[in-house]
């Protein structure tokens, strides 16, 4: 299990970057016990398709993980950068899909800006 001091950590990366990351953060059977968490990709935003599934659940299994939440961030300012691009959800939902059929759902997926700001699809009303 991972402590809350190493999550932070993990999230102020993507709070703090200048290039796009993509990275998990996975669950247990109580979605805020957290047991790990894994940089996924890195680079330019035009790469969001390409994360690797295989590394994804790759780890997924090695943890233990019951549930997983996907955060990435938009290294732009401004709350309109935040909304989620057609290969955002795209994305999502493939991962959504296929780790589902594995017994590990997406909860949610954040994404993160540069002025410290936050977009949950959850909580504005996007459905996984």
């Amino acid at each position: 299990m991972i402590d809350r001091k190493a999550l932070s950590a993990f999230i102020d990366t993507f709070k703090t970057a200048n290039v796009e990351h993509f990275g998990v953060v996975f669950h247990g059977s109580d979605p805020k016990e957290t047991l790990g968490v894994k940089m996924i990709q890195s680079g330019d935003h035009k790469n969001i398709r390409g994360i690797s599934l295989q590394k994804i659940m790759d780890e997924a299994f090695r943890v233990g993980a019951k549930a997983m939440t996907l955060m990435h961030n938009h290294p732009r300012t401004g709350q309109d950068r935040l909304r989620p691009s057609v290969a955002d959800l795209e994305t999502t939902y493939k991962i959504h899909d296929i780790a589902s059929k594995d017994g590990v759902p997406v909860l949610n997926h954040i994404i993160y800006g540069a002025d410290n700001s936050a977009f949950s699809f959850i909580h504005n009303g996007i459905e996984i």
